[in-house]
């Protein structure tokens, strides 16, 4: 296998995985949190995660670079719990050669990780087994649940597979996006630290929304991010380049996948703001058909194509790392829905909400997370910058729809 070609050991095992290329000043990181009711036994915590390591086992690992590439290594270890630097409203991420790591805060337990490992959903799984195992050492009686895969269960050889490579196919054309598009500026804040903002919406609230447009939920909030991006850019460029959002979709149930990798790909709505103006409807509109057509499988595959392609030849690595991630360069910003969490009602009454943040960067400064749970949706954005300028209009927005936003 040449260098150009990742790969992890698992079990002694080399099994090829596909990268996202990172940025040194933001890796491609991500953070799933639950904040429980009560205050955070680090002790406690630590013996759970020893508990669960085991089943899942392919978080066993380091991350080594090259030049050109890099590859997650089988080592054996069990993470060590770490306490995360949180205080107003910022958070400062520990530099780390372990793609994924466990973290908490005095009464939060939460999993950052490496899309080069897994995605939001492996993410989500190892989160909610941990806090099951968690509460039970503490002495709570939860009974097994579907809802989360049991720390005792034996894991399944479909869990660490590779499906990108699975589902790749040679003779289909590739995806192709071309032109940068907008994006916002600011003043930049230190290396490896973030700060974000939370806003919390009811769920029924945006569902009245949505039904009036008959639309998903997340391609409303979708228009809205487009919306905020639009006005921002009115007010402050005279070039009319495309806004275009890169939205996370969950492969898994299009190709009937048990994965616990990363199996996550881009879909990206955008309006032309050459074309002329717009208002809010004409987006709602146009996002609904492009994110339903972008879904449909035929399209998918060839996204999967594109996205096997850049990482098997020298030249295109080459090419991505002398733009500096000219991904990041093709759109404005990133909007991510973990979609609603359910857990036991034994287990939910322990657990007051989650948060999904997203690792921002410079080229992309601001970006969304959103995490659904009980009554409530988190919409946590994620900063590089000084001015939440996205956000604010974002929330703006919002309000003057008519759905109540509490932010803190």
């Amino acid at each position: 296998m040449s260098k150009n070609q990742l790969s992890t050991e698992i079990n002694g095992e080399t099994q090829k995985f596909t990268p996202s290329l990172e940025m040194k000043s933001m890796p491609s990181r991500f953070m799933v949190s639950a904040t429980l009711t009560k205050k955070v036994d680090p002790h406690l915590l630590q013996k759970a995660v020893d508990t669960i390591t085991p089943r899942f086992s392919f978080i066993q690992v380091k991350e080594k670079r090259w030049l050109l590439s890099s590859s997650l290594i089988f080592d054996g270890h069990t993470p060590q719990v770490t306490p995360l630097s949180r205080q107003d409203r910022t958070v400062l991420y520990p530099k780390s050669t372990e793609p994924l790591s466990i973290i908490y805060t005095e009464d939060s337990i939460g999993i950052t990780a490496s899309h080069t490992l897994t995605d939001g959903h492996g993410v989500l799984d190892i989160l909610k087994s941990l806090i099951l195992t968690y509460h039970r050492l503490a002495g709570m009686k939860i009974p097994e649940s579907n809802l989360i895969l049991e720390p005792g269960s034996s894991s399944k050889q479909q869990e660490t597979e590779d499906t990108f490579k699975t589902y790749y196919r040679q003779e289909i054309p590739s995806s192709k996006i071309s032109g940068n598009a907008f994006h916002t500026t600011g003043r930049a804040i230190e290396n490896h630290t973030i700060r974000y903002i939370t806003g919390t919406i009811r769920i029924e609230d945006l569902k009245a929304k949505t039904e009036t447009y008959k639309i998903t939920i997340t391609e409303y909030l979708a228009a809205v991010y487009l919306y905020a991006l639009y006005r921002i850019q009115r007010k402050s460029s005279a070039k009319r380049t495309p806004i275009r959002l890169s939205i996370p979709v969950d492969l898994r149930k299009l190709y009937d996948s048990k994965t616990l990798r990363n199996f996550s790909l881009f879909i990206r709505p955008e309006i032309h703001t050459g074309l002329g103006s717009y208002d809010f409807s004409e987006i709602v509109h146009h996002v609904y058909h492009s994110m339903r057509f972008d879904l449909q499988k035929k399209n998918i595959s060839s996204a999967i194509r594109s996205s096997l392609i850049n990482h098997l030849y020298t030249w295109k690595l080459l090419h991505q790392r002398g733009e500096k991630n000219r991904g990041e360069r093709l759109h404005s910003g990133t909007l991510s829905n973990l979609g609603k969490i359910s857990l036991p009602e034994e287990l939910s009454k322990s657990v007051s909400h989650f948060d999904f943040l997203l690792g921002p960067n410079r080229i992309n400064p601001e970006n969304c997370g959103l995490v659904g749970y009980d009554k409530e949706i988190h919409v946590n954005f994620t900063r590089t910058v000084e001015d939440p300028v996205v956000s604010r209009e974002f929330f703006r927005l919002l309000v003057e729809q008519g759905i109540p936003v509490e932010i803190h």
